[in-house]
Order: structure tokens, then sequence, then C-alpha cells
């Protein structure tokens, strides 16, 4: 009878766990394939791989900084990782008991961009940096298990760049700090010594061609939608008062008309018919 209960229980949290972890958006049948349309990676006896090697020792160099502290946060791509480093360039708090909407498309597009790299990587077999040169890296605890995974491309490079692409689509307005921390996301892997820069900027192709190609499908874009409508929510957008182009003054999204002075840094505000931010 003991038995019996722990197959039971054991069958129920297979099945949990098959419900908790996201699949994505698309078959992998239907992702673009990019080994056929990236090239292979630069060879170690070519020219392409001294701009590799120069980033890998700027990498080394950047290590015992503030950068490098990032870097290493960046080593997770988890959904809380994820929503916890872009929450600060996004201007407020990302999490699945907050932005739900927003948690759940940006966890199941990271399972797009992470098979979106898996056939490039069957395709072009990589050293990594570290293994490659014999070296350490800033996360030693994922050495052993990442030996055995290409460095080309970067999957960390195509979450990071899917995840900033879609981010600074819901909030426009701070499009370019998003962008610049999505960048800043996939240089992490080239100072941690887990990938080189051709590997990363690989890596952001991919995910930008896994974005676009999400665009054409339908429950992408009906989630897509539907956490842009909570982002609105959350600003109060989605109740904006904007009044006539040609009215004159400031007024705030209860279109109560306000001096400039009384604006806090980073609230909304509406100024001839346009919505903008307070600087």
């Amino acid at each position: 009878m003991g038995k019996i209960i722990i197959l039971v229980v054991a069958i129920f949290l297979l099945q949990l766990s098959a419900e908790v972890k996201a699949d994505g958006y698309l078959a992998v049948s239907e992702l673009p394939h990019a080994e056929k349309f990236l090239p292979p990676p630069p060879d170690t006896t070519g020219q392409r791989f001294v701009g590799d090697w120069l980033m890998y020792q700027w990498g080394k160099a950047t290590r015992n900084s503030t950068r490098g502290h990032d870097a290493t946060t960046d080593a997770s791509v988890s959904g809380y990782i994820l929503c916890k480093i872009f929450t600060p360039a996004f201007g407020m708090t990302l999490s699945s008991s907050k932005t739900p909407q927003i948690y759940r498309l940006l966890n199941t597009v990271r399972q797009d961009a992470t098979n979106a790299t898996q056939t490039a990587k069957a395709k072009f077999p990589r050293r990594r940096p570290y293994d490659q040169f014999n070296e350490s890296t800033l996360i030693a605890a994922n050495e052993s298990s990442s030996k055995s995974k290409s460095s080309y491309v970067s999957e960390h490079a195509a979450i990071g760049w899917a995840t900033a692409l879609i981010l600074a689509e819901i909030n426009i307005d701070r499009q370019d700090t998003i962008l610049s921390r999505g960048y800043q996301f996939g240089e992490s892997r080239v100072i941690a010594g887990y990938n080189y820069e051709s590997d990363v900027e690989a890596g952001r192709v991919v995910g930008m061609t896994t974005v676009a190609r999400l665009h054409a499908n339908e429950a992408f874009m009906e989630q897509l939608e539907k956490a842009k409508a909570e982002y609105l929510q959350m600003t109060g957008l989605s109740k904006v008062y904007a009044p006539q182009a040609a009215s004159p003054g400031i007024y705030n999204m209860e279109g109560v008309k306000v001096d400039e002075t009384q604006l806090e840094k980073g609230s909304v505000y509406i100024q001839d018919g346009q919505k903008k931010i307070a600087r």
C-alpha cells in the first residue's frame, strides 16, 4: 500500500511539474533555424577569433568590479530572476504576483528563445572560453555542467534580448533603458567567461528573429495584448485624460492641470495632448 501511495504522489508531482514548466508558443519546427542563416563560429586560427579573444580578456579584467557583480547575477535565466533584473529598467516591479500577465508572457517566450538556439548548438559545437583556455569563471558551480554544451550560440543572450524587445514594446517610454539592460545581460556572459563575443552577438540575432516570428503567432499576440493592458492599468494610462493638443499647460492622469514642479521624477503626465514622463 505504501509503495502505491508513493507511486501516486510521484505521478502527481510529475504532472504538476509539467504544468509549471512553461512550454513555448511555437513548436521547435516553427522557429527560425539559426544554423541556416548564421555563419559558423570563428575558427581559433582565423582573424575573426582575435576579436573574441580580446573581448575575453576584457571580460576577465572587468570581473572585480560592480559590472562583474552584475554579470554574476545575470547567470540565471529563471523567470523570477529575469523579472528582478529588468525591474529597474522597466520602472516598476515585475513579478508573477504583481504583473502576472507580463510574467506569463516572458516566461513562455523564454522557452521559445531557448528552443531557438538548440539547432545551432547541435550544428556548431564550440568549446566555451574557460574550457578552451583552462581557466576559471565567475560562476564556478556551473563550469562542469556547461562544458558539454556548445558555446555557440549564447542561449542567455537570446533570452535576454528577446525579453528586452518585448518589454520595450510594452513600455515604449523606457525602451532605450530596457534595451540597454538587455544588451548588458548578454555581455555578462563574456565577463563571466562562459561565452565569446561572437556567441553573444549570434544569440541576440536568434532572440530578435524569435520575437519577430512570435508576432505571427495568435496565442503570443493575445498574451502580448494582455500584458500591454496590464501595464496600462498599473500606470493608470488606461484611464488617461488627454486634453486637446491646443490645450495649454500640463495635466496629470486625472485631467487636473498641474505645475511642472509638482511632478515627481518618473511620473506620467499629458502635455499638448501627448503622454510624457517627468525626467
